[in-house]
């Protein structure tokens, strides 16, 4: 028995998806050694996990076409069929986190029960021999994904500053030949209508998985674009409340400079009088947060604004002012003379590179 046009392009098709896959995880992991994120070791362990997978429906594909052609029994191999959809299964696990990671920066319980519940019933299926169950609960799961993900990526573009709507679409897309459009190949065949080109889904699935490597890497703000919006950063002399260094992300924040710092030295002094429970570190506004940063031995606080915090700003504002402590305290003997802190902004772009403008 020869190989026919249909099981050739099948061959090559499936080929470039295991290829592209594995090279969006390379891609995924060189923006984890860059960034030290966890969404994004979240997504290369996502993309490595599909990748196996993919891999091992190469392996079957190219042992049954050996067997059929040359006679090899081959059946031990080609029975991992059975099994290896539970690989991809598991792959959700690992979206599920990266999807609330880039959410809220944690997991919900709740989602996580929902899919133990839905593998779990699968598994017992699988057991019981129960294909069309188990047809039917791979299907939920990819289904489940698919809204999952495109939900994630329409917030994000909705929530996107203008700049950013570009590299946003392209998430969209890619979470669409990644998830959507191999839903849509699996339900076909139940309609009547067959597309005649074998493998076409794994094909999608690795364009897509490549689309939404490239652009989490090309724009890894997206990322941020949802756990919360920041303001603006403000240094402020902690002795008079004058504002002695200012960056805003959200230009559409309008808050007088000094007003501000008056108003964090007042509140701070009040407290420090009447509580004596030391500095300010959180204060809750109605729309926003304030998050205060101060060291004792120096006459400086730091106060960044956002609609919400977690722990990357929080880090990131540790570390934003033990830099400027390291780089300007030889300077503190004179805080009236504010230009010799605007290189501060050098500070801000490598400390704070993943808070969108907007």
């Amino acid at each position: 028995m020869e190989l026919g046009l249909n099981d050739v392009i099948g061959l090559v098709l499936s080929v470039i998806a295991v290829v592209a896959v594995y090279y969006a995880t390379a891609i995924a992991f060189q923006t984890f050694r860059r960034d030290k994120a966890r969404h994004s070791l979240l997504l290369s362990l996502f993309f490595l996990v599909i990748a196996v997978w993919g891999t091992f429906q190469e392996l079957i594909l190219i042992s049954t076409y050996l067997q059929n052609i040359m006679g090899y029994n081959l059946q031990a191999i080609i029975s991992i069929s059975s099994y290896t959809h539970f690989l991809f299964i598991g792959s959700i696990f690992i979206l599920i986190l990266f999807i609330d990671i880039i959410s809220r920066e944690r997991v919900e319980p709740l989602k996580l029960l929902f899919f133990t519940n839905l593998v779990t019933a699968g598994i017992v299926f699988f057991i019981y021999d129960e294909s069309d169950m188990i047809n039917l609960i791979f299907f939920a799961i990819m289904l489940f994904q698919s809204f999952l993900f495109l939900y994630i990526s329409a917030k994000i573009y909705s929530k996107s500053p203008q700049s950013m709507k570009s590299a946003a679409i392209i998430l969209i897309i890619g979470g669409i030949f990644f998830t959507l459009v191999p839903v849509i190949f699996e339900i076909l065949p139940d309609f009547g209508l067959e597309i005649g080109i074998p493998f076409i889904t794994q094909l999608s699935i690795g364009l897509g998985v490549l689309a939404i490597a490239y652009i989490f890497k090309k724009q890894p703000k997206l990322a941020y674009i949802l756990p919360f919006r920041a303001s603006r950063l403000t240094i402020i002399d902690s002795l008079r409340g004058i504002c002695i260094f200012n960056h805003i992300w959200d230009k559409s924040s309008k808050v007088d400079d000094d007003l501000f710092g008056g108003m964090m030295q007042g509140i701070s002094g009040i407290l420090k009088e009447t509580v004596n429970r030391g500095n300010i570190r959180q204060i809750e506004l109605e729309q926003a947060l304030l998050l205060v940063y101060r060291d004792e031995k120096y006459p400086v606080a730091f106060v960044l604004l956002s609609n919400e915090f977690n722990k990357s700003l929080r880090l990131a504002l540790k570390q934003f002012a033990e830099k400027f402590y390291l780089t300007f305290s030889d300077k503190f003997d004179d805080l009236s003379n504010i230009s010799q802190f605007n290189s501060a902004s050098k500070l801000v772009e490598e400390v704070f590179p993943f808070i969108p403008e907007y």
